[in-house]
């Protein structure tokens, strides 16, 4: 619509003669409106055509980006017909109410005598125009690079923790006590056989999942009132060996130490703070109580504290503890099998294998399984199917700003082919045409640059506000967009001098 407003507005001095001659014979101003609203309406009824058939052909390409599948049968409904009335009817009046206005105010008697020239109204609007275009451009040229910078960084950093190629299968629904530790060590014993397994365990939660059980947690020595509210996850022998968990203090579970299914505990750095200890070697043997919900207190000791790491997706360092889930029989606390692999090779084959295996285990379940990098990452998929979609659509605003540019600089140059040829004769070389010609769009990307870098930092600052850890973004996100639109501007500007200055000079003067 903007395009269309600037070339429409552009060209009037190319209409400006045809206008005087209508209202000489007669034409009067509500007819010339008429006229050049009809032309306008044509023109965005054939666009919301050509539309339906781009969407249709690029069907495929949004899916993928949006993952939202277009029926097309539904696009006959009465609110889609009634949207893209709408959409003709505002697209008619934006797009050609105020051309219509300008040509059918020409006067004709000036145009008639060769004194018509563009308004002063009419250029301010279109230089206007063009300055939003620029600063839409370049917003979303540096939203797009801060936005794909940030969802980069939060799939590539430091988790705490390594999650690649831990694939994760269920555990039995219907259990017996007497039978669930025997089966699981069976099922583990089994796939540890495999030369491409090298770690087998079970919890109740995984990493990436979000913790809903949460109790109190307190030192030993502490009031009931000093206690701590912490969330709290049932883990296995190997846990931590499978995800590669550091220790910043004392030692893990182990199955030679007996007792440490029934009191020992490990608690994250971030817990350890909470619980008022000053460090975590000064935490270790010391005990802590665990209050129940239900008032019960059970006695724990420390015997490793863990480093932090994200166990939710996008979260703070958070208090979790870590409890032996075979503590008296807690058979009911694990839910997940955490299996790593150490090789991608055969896949396919290994996975099937896995789930003869569980099967054989397990006959009365399905072996359900995924991979556990593909669920943490599934966190962040509303954030890159963002990102992906908010490239496309700021590629497609800069396609639509370079072909008016592109457009309008055609009609610049053309119409001021005679001042060009002329200039030549005098000894105007290249350079000097083009410092001449670019210093108009140079002074409207400056001005689109100053209105575009502080409101693109304030709206990228407010996306990324919903993140914990945040990618510091460098100079060259704002720096790269402004220096495309310059050099993407520069060269459509030398494409048309280049065009223009191939005419013989004496030839465009004669004819002019």
């Amino acid at each position: 619509w903007i395009n269309y407003i600037n070339l429409s507005t552009a060209i009037t001095s190319l209409r400006a003669k045809e206008v005087g001659v209508r209202k000489t014979i007669g034409a009067n101003k509500i007819s010339l409106i008429a006229q050049y609203l009809s032309e306008a309406f044509f023109y965005n009824l054939f666009a919301i055509i050509a539309s339906f058939g781009l969407i249709y052909l690029a069907n495929p390409t949004l899916s993928s980006i949006t993952d939202f599948h277009l029926d097309f049968t539904g696009l006959l409904n009465f609110r889609v017909v009634i949207f893209t009335l709408g959409v003709l009817f505002i697209g008619t009046l934006g797009s050609g109410l105020y051309p219509a206005f300008v040509l059918s105010n020409i006067k004709p008697q000036r145009v008639l005598k060769g004194k018509y020239s563009n308004t002063k109204n009419g250029l301010l609007l279109r230089k206007s125009l063009i300055v939003f275009q620029f600063t839409m451009a370049l917003i979303l040229m540096i939203l797009t690079s801060g936005i794909y910078k940030q969802v980069d960084f939060m799939r590539q950093r430091e988790l705490g923790l390594n999650i690649d190629q831990v694939l994760i299968t269920n555990m039995p629904n219907i259990r017996t006590v007497e039978t669930f530790w025997s089966n699981y060590d069976n099922l583990k014993n089994q796939l540890l056989a495999k030369s491409y397994v090298s770690e087998v365990t079970t919890s109740n939660e995984i990493p990436g999942s979000y913790l809903n059980q949460i109790e109190l947690f307190k030192q030993k020595s502490q009031l009931r009132e000093e206690a701590q509210i912490m969330k709290f996850v049932w883990v296995d022998y190997d846990f931590f060996e499978l995800y590669d968990m550091e220790l910043v203090e004392g030692r893990l579970f182990t199955e030679d130490n007996q007792s440490d299914v029934q009191e020992g505990v490990i608690f994250t750095e971030e817990a350890i703070k909470l619980l008022g200890y000053s460090n975590a070697k000064e935490a270790i043997d010391q005990p802590v109580d665990w209050i129940h919900n239900w008032g019960e207190i059970e006695p724990f000791k420390i015997i490793g504290v863990a480093k932090n790491y994200e166990q939710e997706a996008n979260s703070q360092p958070q208090a979790v503890v870590f409890i032996m889930n075979r503590r008296q029989a807690r058979w009911l606390e694990t839910n997940q099998i955490a299996i790593k692999l150490n090789n991608t090779a055969n896949m396919e084959k290994q996975i099937n294998e896995i789930g003869q295996i569980h099967n054989a285990v397990y006959p009365n379940d399905s072996f359900d399984y995924f991979f556990q990098d593909d669920y943490y990452n599934q966190k962040y998929q509303s954030d890159l199917k963002f990102g992906k979609m908010f490239t496309f659509f700021s590629l497609l605003t800069l396609s639509i700003t370079i072909l008016g540019i592109f457009g309008l600089t055609a009609f610049l140059v053309i119409s001021k082919r005679k001042e060009v040829s002329i200039r030549r004769v005098l000894g105007a070389n290249f350079k000097h045409l083009l410092t001449s010609f670019s210093k108009v769009y140079m002074w409207q990307i400056a001005i689109a640059t100053l209105i575009a870098l502080p409101l693109a930092y304030l709206f990228l600052d407010i996306w990324m506000n919903k993140f914990i850890e945040k990618v510091d973004i460098s100079s060259e996100v704002y720096t790269l967009p402004m220096a495309a639109v310059i050099l993407t501007t520069l060269g459509i500007l030398i494409y048309h001098l280049l065009q223009t200055m191939k005419q013989n000079p004496a030839v465009v003067i004669r004819d002019e």
